[in-house]
C-alpha cells in the first residue's frame, strides 16, 4: 500500500514507513514527527479499510536507510579498489573495451549493503546469493543481475565517464 505491514506478533503488528531524503544527517531529524504517523495511519485505514478506532498507537521510531546512487543493492565480492582501477582504466578510453578480465578480489570478503527501502524484499534473496558465493553452489539469481549489484559497477561507471 506504499508501506509496510507485518504479521501480528502477541497481538501487535508494525506499520509503516514514510521516505525523506536528507541532505546532511542529523540525528536531530530521527524524531518522529506526529504528521508522518497520521499519514502512515490515513494511507493504511484507506487500503485496509481497518479503522483507526481499531487501531492502539504503541511506540514509533525513526532511523536512516542506507542506499546506493542507483538505488541497488551491493552484494558480491569485494575487489581490490587500486587494482581494479588499474585493469579497468582502458575504460576511460572507450567504455566499450571488453576482455579485461576479473578483478582482484579481497578474500574471503564479500559486501551486502544499501539495501534503502527495500531490504524486506531484497534481504532474503541476496544472502542466500552471498551464501551461494561463499559455498561455490549455483547462484540463486539470473547471471544478468549479477553486473548490476556488484560492488564494483560504481568504480567502472566512474572510469567510464571520466
Amino acid at each position: 500500500y506504499g508501506g509496510y505491514v507485518t504479521a501480528e506478533v502477541d497481538g501487535s503488528r508494525t506499520i509503516g514507513s514514510t521516505f525523506d531524503r536528507m541532505s546532511n544527517i542529523d540525528e536531530s531529524s530521527f524524531e518522529v514527527s506526529d504528521d508522518d504517523s497520521v499519514r502512515i495511519i490515513d494511507q493504511f485505514e484507506a487500503i485496509t479499510g481497518v479503522s483507526r478506532t481499531d487501531l492502539t498507537m504503541g511506540s514509533s521510531w525513526a532511523g536512516v536507510r542506507a542506499t546506493t546512487p542507483d538505488h541497488l543493492p551491493y552484494a558480491g565480492p569485494v575487489a581490490d579498489h587500486a587494482s581494479a582501477q588499474e585493469r579497468y582504466a582502458a575504460l576511460a578510453q572507450d567504455a566499450k573495451t571488453q576482455n579485461l578480465g576479473k578483478p582482484e578480489l579481497v578474500p574471503d570478503l564479500y559486501l551486502l549493503a544499501g539495501l534503502g527501502s527495500k531490504g524486506y524484499q531484497y534481504g532474503p534473496i541476496l544472502g542466500e546469493y552471498l551464501a551461494a558465493q561463499m559455498c561455490d553452489e549455483p547462484l540463486p539469481l539470473p547471471t544478468d543481475l549479477i553486473a548490476p549489484l556488484h560492488p564494483l559497477r560504481d568504480l567502472i561507471r566512474s572510469i567510464k565517464r571520466s
